[in-house]
């Protein structure tokens, strides 16, 4: 479980704050569901994270991940976004990045019904070597790490493959080239 060192690395990421140029104060809610967060910016965008899971029967837990979104909305607390301006990130650990791992994401993704999803596979492995890597950096910004080493000599390597995974599946990422 992931959720909330994740959500702490993109905020060092971002400068401090999880939404660049937004005060985490005016954007962070929370839900019943312990394992889902959102974020909104003052244009109305939605970013849910939630941690997905797959049981060992083959069920998942997406649909409570939905309903604890539906009912913090129904209680009224703040406006339920059009689906253009909702953005569900699922992180989604996996034994092994396998063909049928990318399959279960494709399927995923492909329904934008209520939400763009994005779902951030990973394994756990590749999470611990990332989390290390970013930690002995003098540096988190974005730009920063990209010109950290020579990304086409460390493309294999697991922390890269995630922070490249990491900039591609988050929404809001900051890239300035």
């Amino acid at each position: 479980m992931i959720l909330k060192q994740l959500i702490s690395v993109i905020r060092e990421i971002n400068g401090g704050s999880f939404l660049p140029s937004t005060s985490d104060e005016d954007s962070q809610y929370c839900l019943d569901l312990s394992e889902v967060m959102l974020f909104a910016d003052a244009n109305g965008k939605h970013y849910y994270f939630a941690e997905f899971t797959i049981n060992e029967d083959g069920s998942d837990n997406f649909s409570e991940i939905e309903s604890a979104i539906f009912e913090f909305h129904d209680k009224g607390q703040i406006e339920r976004p059009l689906p253009c301006d909702a953005y569900l990130v699922l992180l989604y650990e996996v034994d092994e990045i396998s063909e049928d791992a990318i399959k279960t994401v494709i399927s995923i993704e492909e329904n934008e019904f209520l939400f763009h999803k994005f779902v951030m596979y990973y394994t756990k492995n590749e999470y611990d070597e990332f989390e290390k890597w970013v930690n002995d950096q003098p540096s988190k910004k974005v730009e920063d790490l990209l010109a950290t080493e020579d990304l086409s000599d460390m493309l294999l390597k697991s922390e890269v493959s995630f922070f490249l995974r990491l900039l591609i599946k988050v929404p809001f990422m900051p890239m300035t080239f």
